[in-house]
């Protein structure tokens, strides 16, 4: 879009969600956007809360269960 007189051939590329995606960062991240370090940053802060509720989820779904039956003290986490 941003190019498309340099090009000058207008066969278009297939859409899909490759695609759609780094047409989006493109327009978000430019240099012409003047938030886009703003957007950056909370993008980071909201990908890192994400995480932390996934590592607490696998946390609290995991079980201990007994190694042996001779070493009964020994238990592993699944």
């Amino acid at each position: 879009m941003m190019l498309n007189w340099v090009w000058g051939n207008v066969d278009l590329e297939d859409v899909n969600d490759h695609t759609r995606m780094r047409l989006a960062l493109d327009l978000v991240m430019g240099p012409y956007n003047p938030i886009a370090h703003d957007v950056g940053r909370r993008a980071v802060r909201h990908w890192d809360i994400q995480m932390q509720r996934s590592t607490k989820k696998e946390k609290k779904g995991r079980k201990k269960i007994a190694m042996a039956a001779d070493s009964s003290s020994q238990s592993i986490t699944i």
